[in-house]
C-alpha cells in the first residue's frame, strides 16, 4: 500500500542520510589525518634541520678546541703556564664533550621516532664517532705536551 511504501521511503531517507552523514564525517576525519601528518612531517624537518645545525656548530667548535691546543702547544709548550692551559683546556674539552653527547643522545632518541629522518641519524652517529676520535687525538696530543713540558721542567731542576 501507499503508506507502506511512503514509510519505507521515510525510513530509507533517514538511513541514507545518516550514511551521508558519516561519510561526510570520515572524510573530515581523513583530512584532519592528513594535516596532522603533514604537520608531522613540517616538524621532523625542522627538527632535522635543527639538530644538523647544532651538529655542525659542534663540529666548528671542536676545530677551533683543537687548533687552539695546536697553537698552545706550539707556542707555550716550555712553559708551567702552558701545562696549566693545556690541562683546563682538555677539562673543558670533555665537559663540552659530554654536552655533546647528552644532545646527540637526545637527538637520536627523536630521530628514531621519526622514520624519514633515520638515514640521517646514522650519518650524525658516524660523525659522532669521527670526533670523538679527533678528541681522542687531541688528547693524545695534551699529554704528550704535558708529558714533554713536565720531562722539561725536571730537566731543568
Amino acid at each position: 500500500s501507499n503508506s507502506q511504501v511512503s514509510a519505507q521511503l521515510k525510513i530509507s531517507k533517514s538511513s541514507s542520510e545518516r550514511c551521508d552523514a558519516r561519510v561526510s564525517d570520515l572524510q573530515d576525519e581523513q583530512k584532519a589525518w592528513k594535516a596532522r601528518e603533514e604537520q608531522d612531517k613540517q616538524d621532523t624537518e625542522k627538527e632535522k634541520k635543527l639538530m644538523l645545525a647544532q651538529f655542525e656548530e659542534t663540529k666548528a667548535e671542536l676545530e677551533r678546541v683543537k687548533k687552539a691546543h695546536y697553537d698552545a702547544q706550539k707556542e707555550e709548550e716550555h712553559s708551567k703556564l702552558a701545562q696549566a692551559d693545556l690541562t683546563r683546556d682538555h677539562a673543558q674539552l670533555k665537559t663540552q664533550l659530554n654536552e655533546q653527547n647528552e644532545k646527540v643522545a637526545r637527538m637520536t632518541g627523536e630521530l628514531a621516532q621519526h622514520q624519514v629522518v633515520s638515514n640521517e641519524a646514522d650519518r650524525l652517529r658516524q660523525d659522532e664517532t669521527r670526533i670523538k676520535a679527533e678528541l681522542a687525538t687531541c688528547r693524545a696530543q695534551v699529554k704528550r705536551v704535558l708529558n714533554a713540558g713536565s720531562q722539561q721542567q725536571q730537566q731543568q731542576q
